[in-house]
């Protein structure tokens, strides 16, 4: 098998793409990318579900806007305008920062799924990379709940429910988190017809229960909202959509709906690189790192979602800008 060699491998287009700066103009870097460029936040993440949401905001702010005064209505709304708009801003973002990392004389970059074969080998697209440092910054993915039927049946996650082909006329959602009840507003306000199937007792759980108590009160005003579901089978609908069986303390309650979607959390992507070839520790899934963002490794670094379950963009690039720091001052 053909190998090449680096002074740095950094896995993931996310915050990972921020660590190169001027100063390692003279190092010998590969960045290895199996999806799109710019990670989960810029192109199925925060920026489009926000862009998404002021659109949603826009909607409830003209619905009673004749409380100020203001006599206004919705004539129509162009669910595919809305999305090209969104992502036609995206997706060049992306390319550019593809392009612009390609262009670099001392950078390569593969379009492939990494895996290691030891500590500090890579292999991707059938050929080994080996590097004094590697920086494993690959996110999180959607966790997909072992729910009977849920495989052999279409469903959507918060990667692909943005970019829809045209609105549905009715969503079923299996979660209560910030994922889920975001997406719920969003399409909610669109027209759509949302069903919230949560596990447990409230929505958005995590939070404030104070807080979480009141969002789950006022939430009910826009949206069916379903608590201490227990899903007990999903299949495809006879006519197409899906049919949702559940177990809720009122009885077995079935619900229909023309879409999917599955928002019961995200995963850590540590699983997806055969670290079990090497010596880095995972806890939980987790990369275990250090305050200086090292692992057990020497020399390989991680960051973001893979390392920690707080999922938060700003947090993933401060690490990188640790990360950064340190493989140019390693004695600092």
């Amino acid at each position: 098998m053909d190998r090449e060699d680096y002074d740095l491998i950094i896995i993931g287009t996310g915050s990972g793409n921020t660590i190169i700066t001027p100063e390692f103009n003279s190092w010998k870097i590969a960045i290895i990318e199996k999806g799109t460029f710019g990670g989960t936040c810029l192109n199925r993440g925060c920026i489009p579900s926000k862009m998404l949401v002021h659109v949603a905001n826009t909607i409830c702010e003209i619905e009673k806007s004749e409380l100020i005064g203001v006599d206004a209505s919705i004539n129509d709304l162009r669910w595919k305008d809305i999305v090209n708009r969104i992502y036609g801003r995206i997706d060049p973002i992306a390319e550019g920062g593809k392009e612009y990392r390609e262009n670099l004389p001392n950078v390569t970059v593969y379009n492939g799924h990494a895996k290691f074969v030891d500590n500090k080998v890579i292999e991707v697209n059938g050929m080994q990379l080996g590097s004094r440092k590697i920086v494993i910054a690959t996110g999180a993915r959607p966790f997909i709940p072992p729910i009977p039927g849920l495989s052999e049946t279409p469903y959507q996650t918060s990667d692909s429910i943005m970019r829809l082909d045209s609105l549905p006329k009715s969503l079923s959602i299996i979660g209560g988190g910030y994922i889920a009840t975001e997406i719920a507003h969003i399409f909610s306000s669109f027209g759509c017809h949302v069903n919230v199937l949560a596990r447990g007792p409230r929505l958005l759980r995590d939070q404030d229960k104070e807080i979480s108590l009141r969002f789950t009160e006022s939430f009910r005003n826009r949206v069916d909202v379903h608590l201490n579901v227990d899903i007990r089978d999903i299949s495809e609908g006879e006519s197409g959509g899906v049919s949702i069986s559940c177990v809720t303390p009122l009885g077995d309650v079935s619900h229909s709906s023309e879409i999917l979607l599955v928002a019961t959390g995200r995963t850590p992507t540590a699983d997806e690189l055969d670290l079990d070839s090497t010596d880095v520790i995972t806890d939980c899934g987790y990369i275990v790192t250090d305050e200086t963002m090292r692992t057990s490794v020497d020399d390989v670094f991680a960051l973001g979602d893979v390392t920690n379950p707080h999922q938060l963009k700003h947090s993933a690039n401060a690490e990188a800008r640790v990360v950064s720091h340190n493989l140019i001052n390693p004695e600092i």
